[in-house]
């Protein structure tokens, strides 16, 4: 405000025009007001950093995965943010699956599932042995301590073209064994649950020398055949369960060939239920690999279970035995994790450092009980 100047009566206020003619000038050299678009920018601080730094990228919508429906796939690997989705208790199967009916999961009250000591036990013994050695532990520890005493070998030959570089497949057998169920109209049907027990080197693929120990790729697969075998001590349908051999090499899927082709009884068979592939992220079941009415159990049992398990995507990575079952007009539900590259399996890294000890055993056990409804439900028909 301006400061007030007393002058004489009548006189001319000459040294208030004076002052006033001053701040009239002064203002006009004054320098214009900002607009907002001409301030100076801010660099935020803290918290706020994070949404203007040049280094920081969003997210996309389209690249959030919880899981569960085939439309919510991730992205390739090469696109996905730095963290690890993760994955959220089951969701529903995609609309297209049909509703299967309610499955109450009774399982026999004295089963205990096994101790994740108890599974860990059973992958430590596929450490360090090969192909042979991998099947005389299966046909002499694993499955006999597992409950599954008759055992039954059907030669697998390989006359394929990989060289040893790769693996050796002489003389390797499927192992099969059989749990019969309580139910008195079974009529021969069965459920068959199995796995590969190979494992194979790629040469080149790792700057590690040595050969792959096939933990993850396959050993896991099997060694939870085992255990399931061991919890499923009263089930209502027959279940057979099988070692593949020889799934490696090519033309790949040898042991499962020799088998499912040449099935005589394949009406019998109600599903086969393929693992491969466990001890990483979460339990998934592979698209295209799954019957509808089956997804739908598996989903109802993981959101009872308040266990995570997802969808993944069908690829080279998921080829296993399960496509020479549907090849012969089975119905399957494919097994595995979600959380597995191709650089991953095959290579010296896969050794018992690769499986998580603790998603192992959840996955056991989500599977287990999977595989108990299923059970339940051929048994209501």
């Amino acid at each position: 405000m301006l400061v007030g100047i007393h002058a004489r009566p009548g006189a001319v206020p000459f040294l208030q025009l004076f002052i006033l003619a001053l701040v009239l000038l002064g203002g006009a050299c004054a320098p214009a007001a900002q607009s907002p678009t001409q301030m100076p920018s801010v660099t935020p601080t803290g918290a706020e950093t994070a949404s203007t730094s040049p280094s920081h990228t969003e997210t996309p919508a389209s690249q959030t995965y919880s899981g569960g429906l085939i439309s919510d796939m991730p992205p390739t690997p090469s696109t996905l943010p730095d963290e690890t989705p993760t994955a959220t208790a089951a969701p529903a199967p995609t609309p297209t699956q049909t509703t299967a009916p309610t499955v109450v999961i009774t399982p026999n009250p004295e089963a205990e599932f096994i101790s994740q000591e108890g599974l860990w036990q059973a992958l430590r013994g596929f450490s360090g042995k090969t192909n042979q050695q991998r099947e005389a532990y299966i046909a002499q520890e694993l499955f006999p301590n597992s409950g599954l005493t008759n055992i039954t070998k059907q030669p697998v030959t390989y006359n394929g073209p990989w060289g040893k570089e790769y693996g050796n497949w002489d003389d390797l057998s499927n192992l099969l064994a059989l749990r019969s169920g309580s139910r008195p109209d079974k009529q021969g049907k069965r459920i068959i649950v199995g796995g590969h027990f190979d494992k194979a080197t790629y040469p080149g693929r790792s700057r590690t020398p040595g050969i792959s120990d096939g933990i993850l790729d396959n050993a896991s697969g099997v060694a939870a055949v085992a255990k399931i075998a061991q919890y499923l001590k009263d089930p209502l349908n027959d279940i057979q369960f099988i070692a593949f051999a020889s799934e490696e090499p090519q033309p790949f899927f040898n042991g499962s060939r020799a088998y499912f082709d040449n099935l005589p009884d394949k009406e019998n068979v109600l599903v086969y239920i393929n693992l491969d592939v466990l001890g990483r992220g979460n339990l998934a079941l592979v698209e295209n690999s799954v019957d509808p009415e089956l997804a739908e159990i598996a989903f109802q049992v993981a959101r009872d279970e308040k266990l995570p398990l997802v969808w993944r995507p069908a690829s080279h990575q998921t080829n296993s035995d399960q496509l020479i079952a549907q090849a012969n007009g089975l119905k399957v539900l494919a097994i595995t994790s979600d959380e597995f590259e191709w650089y991953d399996i095959h290579v010296p890294e896969d050794n018992l450092s690769a499986v998580d000890p603790d998603v192992f055993h959840r996955q056991y056990r989500l599977a287990a009980r999977i595989i108990i409804a299923i059970d339940r439900h051929f048994a209501q028909r």
